[in-house]
């Protein structure tokens, strides 16, 4: 066997070529046995119809990229648009906030374009339309990436909720880079402009980052948000790591990381 040289279609042994028989796999399938150490069916004769190895190595290569990227890597490119849709939908209703003048009506945003599409102006109407679709369209991918993330992050949304655990993610990149940073990475995740600052200048540095977005952080008093951060930090820090190991804990447990955060 030591001598048996295995070609991307066919093996010789023992100085003898056999052709690999598919038998209704397709070639990736066969390809990935023969990574696992599994040898396909063997046959003496060559076959009437050999792939195209081009094709071939093109269907693997997109189905080991689509092994390779997780869901994780999905939730953070669909976080990074919503973001984008966040800023396009802001910067539409600012450029647009002259036009309260005539509809009498300028906050809150879906009011605003709803008196837009319901006036008599032509231009006034597609612009209020356009508005609202993208206010509705917002918001489905916001209820997708919910649901998503409690998927992927079952134990951090519980703690901290599903905005702030997708922002924390899309900083990171990544389950397994989160997973691996240290509970003081967490905490100044997002305030490390302000933290290289501190150090360089000398003044007083932050104490927390994207977390201060829970309420945990931000409702408590001011004196207290530095210690309740650090706290929290080190409590996401043992979500993350039992969410990218895949391990949901039970309410029991979130319970008792919640009363050391408090």
């Amino acid at each position: 066997m030591e001598r048996d040289a295995i070609k991307w279609n066919s093996l010789t042994r023992n100085g003898k070529k056999y052709y690999f028989s598919t038998k209704g796999s397709s070639y990736p399938d066969v390809i990935d046995g023969i990574l696992s150490g599994n040898i396909p069916g063997l046959i003496e004769l060559r076959p009437d119809e050999m792939p195209d190895l081009r094709e071939v190595m093109i269907e693997y290569g997109q189905r080991s990229m689509e092994r390779a990227i997780g869901d994780d890597w999905k939730l953070v490119k669909l976080v990074l648009s919503r973001m984008s849709m966040d800023e396009i939908l802001n910067t539409f209703y600012e450029k647009s906030m002259a036009l309260s003048l005539l509809t009498g009506k300028q906050e809150p945003m879906n009011v605003f374009f709803r008196s837009l599409a319901e006036s008599g102006d032509a231009a006034m109407i597609t612009l209020g339309n356009t508005g609202l679709d993208l206010i509705s369209r917002r918001e489905e991918l916001s209820q997708q990436i919910q649901d998503r993330a409690a998927k992927i992050m079952p134990n951090a949304t519980r703690i901290i909720g599903t905005d702030t655990a997708c922002q924390l993610l899309a900083h990171f990149g990544s389950m397994e880079r989160l997973a691996m940073c240290k509970s003081s990475s967490i905490q100044m995740a997002g305030a490390e402009r302000s933290l290289f600052m501190s150090k360089t200048k000398k003044i007083r540095g932050p104490k927390y980052g994207l977390i201060y977005r829970s309420p945990v952080v931000s409702g408590a008093k001011p004196a207290r948000r530095g210690t309740i951060a650090r706290k929290l930090s080190n409590v996401l820090s043992i979500c993350f790591r039992a969410d990218c190991a895949g391990r949901i804990m039970s309410q029991e447990e979130i319970d008792n990381l919640q009363k050391k955060i408090r």
